[in-house]
Formats: structure tokens, sequence, C-alpha cells
């Protein structure tokens, strides 16, 4: 087996590069202080019946 095989040694390292959330945290922090002020006008969600059955047919 070759050494230079990382995946088939299990021996491959990975990084990955953490997140910065300072960007989001200076747009949130930027808005201003009457934004949402009357809060947030959602519709409530639509009310359902037990649990729903699916349309797809599995074929045999």
């Amino acid at each position: 087996m070759s050494a230079t095989n990382n995946t088939a040694t299990n021996d491959e390292l990975r990084s990955k590069t953490m997140p910065n959330l300072l960007e989001a945290f200076e747009l949130l922090t930027s808005l201003p202080d009457d934004f949402m002020q009357e809060g947030r006008n959602d519709v409530l969600p639509q009310k359902r019946n037990g649990k729903q059955k699916s349309n797809l047919k599995l074929e045999d």
C-alpha cells in the first residue's frame, strides 16, 4: 500500500475554518432602535388533525 494514499490508510487530516460571526453581530447592532417595534405579525400555523398521510405510493 502506498504511503501517500491517505484515504486508504485513514490518516487524513482536514481542517475547517471557523465561522466569523463578527459581521453578523455588527449587522444586528446596526439596526435602528425602532426595528420591529410593533412586534411580528405572523400568520398562525395551520391546524392539523393527527398524523398526515403521504400520497406517495411505493411500487412493489
